[in-house]
Formats: structure tokens, C-alpha cells, sequence
């Protein structure tokens, strides 16, 4: 048969000029005869994963870097004392979420593979709030955080910068679809590895500027805030931490 995949001077699996074929008529071809009961379907399949893989070598292989410090900024109606004490953190149900995946690591793992199925990252953040999301929403602008009663200015220093790809994801349940391709999307850790890593946070590529913590955000990364409406920040170290228990109404 002609060459399936229009390629100049191969001619194409099943004849005698093996040395002619490209290499994914000769994969094609070798499946065939290693295989006679595979069908057609099988081998293009099988045909299409080795591409797939081909075309991974051929990408450039970008080395992490460790990243800048850089600033982001968050909305949220709780008063600086109570986020001294606290910081950011997931609400109860995405914990329970995360857990019955089986950590943070794997539910991105299963959050990269919906994405095959146009869902995933794209559909998965979205700018308003979701109880059942394990992450902490944040903008690198100023002006687009989210409005509420104040602004918190969150420091992202001596973190590394990695691919969003599967050379991060050893060990997680499920493996990365051979199919998936971030995009450009990219994450900063303090390890190499999402299962070792103790801050997570992804540039999500989206109008907004959004970033999102997949991990708690420490009181001491927080460290200025505004008032709704003002335009100063304010120092974090002035702030009074709030004691255990404690509630505006006896502040």
C-alpha cells in the first residue's frame, strides 16, 4: 500500500524495500508481520503512540531554573489577625477531596488526564471560588484581586521552576496520559518532585494572571495587606496575631 502518512519516496508498509520506509511505515510494517492477528486498527494505534513518542524526543528539553521572587496578590474578607495566625488553606471539602485521591500530587495527576477529555486545567479553574477545589487563588496584579474586604500581598521566593510534564510526576496514581501536552503550563515547588514538594503553585495562562496555590500558604509568606479601597499596603509584622478561638467580635 502507498505510504499513509504521505511521506516523499517511502513506499509504504508491506513491501519488500524496508530500507525505503519511514520509520512509522516500518513500525507499522514489523507489527504486522511480528503480528499477524493485529488488525489495521491495532498497528495505526500502535503506529500513532510511537509519533507521540517521537514527537516528545524531538521537544526541546527545558532544564528547571529557579524562579525570581515574585509578589502575588489575593482577596479575601478575613481580617489580618485571623490570616497572621492562619494563612490561606483549602476549605474542609477539597481536603477530603485531595485525600480520597491520595494526596495533592495524584489529584493533579487525574486533573492533567481529564484534560484529554476537554475538561482538566482549562475547565478546572475557573476565578470563582469553589469549595470542592484544592487550591488558593491569586493574581501577580494587584488590581485584579479578588474583590473583598482586603488585599494580601503574598511572597513566592526560592522556589524552582518546572514543566508541567511527566518528569515531575514520578509515582503518581494515575500516570500521566501519554497524550497529555501542558500547553505551557508551569508549576514552582521547593522539590523536583510534586509528591516531595511542600508548595505547589501553577501559572494557570489566563487573562486574569491567575496563579494557584495547590498547597497551604504559610502565614510568614504572607506579608502586606490593604483595605478594601485603599491604596497603601500595610506591613504584616504591625498586625497582632490572633489567639485560637478568637472571632472579630472580641478582637
Amino acid at each position: 500500500m502507498p505510504c499513509p502518512y504521505k511521506k516523499p519516496n517511502c513506499p509504504g508498509p508491506g513491501t519488500t524495500n524496508k530500507e525505503g520506509m519511514c520509520i512509522a511505515c516500518r513500525f507499522q510494517d514489523s507489527a504486522f508481520s511480528s503480528k499477524p492477528k493485529q488488525t489495521e486498527s491495532e498497528a495505526r494505534e500502535e503506529t500513532r503512540k510511537l509519533a507521540l513518542a517521537m514527537a516528545r524526543l524531538r521537544r526541546p528539553l527545558l532544564a528547571p531554573k529557579k524562579a525570581p521572587t515574585f509578589f502575588l496578590y489575593r482577596g479575601d474578607d478575613r481580617r489580618p489577625g485571623q490570616i497572621k495566625r492562619d494563612g490561606f488553606d483549602w476549605w474542609p471539602q477539597a481536603a477530603k477531596i485531595v485525600k480520597s485521591k491520595g494526596g495533592i500530587a495524584n489529584y493533579i495527576a487525574d486533573m492533567c488526564n481529564l484534560k484529554l477529555h476537554g475538561k482538566g486545567v482549562a475547565e478546572f479553574v475557573r476565578v470563582q471560588s469553589d469549595p470542592d477545589r484544592p487550591t488558593v487563588s491569586c493574581t501577580n496584579m494587584p488590581k485584579e484581586a479578588f474583590s473583598r474586604n482586603f488585599v494580601y500581598e503574598i511572597e513566592a521566593s526560592g522556589l524552582t521552576q518546572y514543566n508541567l510534564d511527566g518528569s515531575i510526576m514520578e509515582g503518581c496514581i494515575p500516570a500521566l496520559n501519554e497524550s497529555w501536552i501542558s500547553n505551557g503550563l508551569v508549576v514552582f515547588m521547593d522539590s523536583s518532585s510534586l509528591s516531595k514538594a511542600s508548595i505547589i503553585l501553577m501559572d494557570i495562562k489566563l487573562e486574569t494572571h491567575e496563579h494557584d496555590f495547590f498547597t497551604k500558604v504559610e502565614p510568614n509568606r504572607i506579608k502586606q495587606y490593604r483595605a478594601s479601597g485603599g491604596k497603601a499596603l500595610t506591613s504584616m509584622s504591625s498586625v497582632k496575631v490572633w489567639e485560637e478561638g478568637q472571632t472579630e467580635e472580641y478582637k
